[in-house]
């Protein structure tokens, strides 16, 4: 019980506290505790609202709060590591709003502090921590200046200010958020 949940492990995060976190195939997230060698595991739990959205975390990220962001296949989630309790965000047709698209593929923070979500096939969202909403950025065949076509597979801020995005099948884009324009590299 107090060993990795899963040897399949698709993201690595280790905090500002020490504690490395794994986000494993199927079984959620994996804390490990580097003074005792010990994980704990978070997990989905149909019944509990306050549990992790997915059974696949994809990818992790602390804020600059201390929060970590969960992505997974069905939706990104925020959790407080001092509760484990978890506000999940996922995508609802009705709400433009809402996560763009639930399978998430990585999460960042840009130098003036807006989290960023990139999501497979729902384009590139920008969270508004005051609303809870996000704005999406998505491929238009009219404009050379969208997003690449492509399913995007992993995103980073880079210190500069600006958001880098690799993309299946749609090469390498950079996002200037200033002017919300991508430039494509392909």
């Amino acid at each position: 019980p107090t060993s990795l949940s899963n040897g399949s492990v698709w993201h690595l995060l280790e905090d500002s506290s020490g504690s490395v976190w794994a986000g494993t195939e199927g079984t959620g997230l994996n804390r490990l505790d580097p003074t005792t060698g010990k994980f704990t595991h978070y997990r989905h739990d149909p019944k509990d609202p306050r549990s992790l959205i997915g059974s696949t975390a994809y990818n992790i990220y602390e804020d600059k709060s201390g929060a970590l962001w969960v992505g997974t296949r069905d939706g990104i989630n925020r959790m407080d590591r001092a509760t484990g309790a978890v506000t999940r965000y996922v995508h609802d047709p009705k709400d433009p709003g809402s996560l763009p698209f639930n399978d998430t593929r990585g999460t960042c923070e840009d130098s003036q502090g807006t989290l960023w979500v990139a999501t497979s096939y729902g384009g590139l969202a920008r969270f508004d921590h005051a609303s809870g909403k996000f704005k999406a950025y998505r491929h238009d065949p009219n404009k050379s200046n969208s997003l690449g076509k492509g399913i995007i597979t992993t995103l980073k801020c880079d210190p500069a200010g600006g958001l880098w995005l690799g993309l299946w099948g749609g090469g390498l884009n950079r996002f200037d958020p200033k002017s919300e324009t991508f430039q494509r590299y392909e």
